[in-house]
């Protein structure tokens, strides 16, 4: 069986990476913190986003799974946890890891994405990483401009709004 990859769960998982990692850029940039300190604090970041985005998607997965399955067992009339040994339950189980999956590594890819750049071409790769994403901004602006049939220009706008909100609160986080 080929699984198809949950476009949501991607989506969501590159949002929380993005700004995650932008939130940390920035704030390394401007508070002085050590390079390789800010790397440590990066990665222990990026593997608690994954956790947490895994965890969170496999739950609410699995407790939506739960209600459907008791609704359908109610309706067949049949003792809870009937369904359990069927392909459905099965491809229903592949569903949730695969969206669990899909939404922890997405952020963790992409909160690592800083680290990555500037490990193989150095920290003066900065630049090059700012680029690299807010050009994932960009693409996430756009395919919500697509999902939800607005104005290219308006989901741009939106999505580098929203992510600049939560840049700047993460910055003057780090002054108090």
């Amino acid at each position: 069986m080929i699984m198809k990859i949950p476009t949501r769960y991607l989506v969501l998982g590159i949002f929380d990476g993005v700004t995650l990692a932008f939130s940390l850029l920035i704030s390394v940039l401007f508070s002085g913190v050590l390079f390789s300190d800010a790397m440590k604090i990066s990665i222990a970041a990026a593997i608690g986003m994954f956790a947490s985005n895994f965890f969170g998607a496999y739950y609410a997965e699995m407790a939506e799974s739960y209600r459907k399955f008791g609704k359908l067992e109610k309706k067949m009339a049949v003792k809870e946890g009937y369904l359990d040994d069927t392909l459905f339950y099965h491809d229903e189980m592949a569903k949730i890891l695969s969206s669990s999956l899909t939404n922890g590594l997405s952020a963790f890819i992409f909160a690592l994405l800083p680290l990555i750049l500037i490990f193989f071409f150095g920290e003066g790769a900065i630049l090059f990483t700012i680029i690299a994403l807010f050009g994932a901004i960009l693409l996430l602006g756009m395919y919500f401009s697509k999902l939800m049939r607005e104005h290219l220009l308006l989901s741009i706008v939106k999505i580098i709004s929203i992510v600049s909100l939560i840049v700047i609160l993460n910055y003057f986080s780090t002054m108090l």
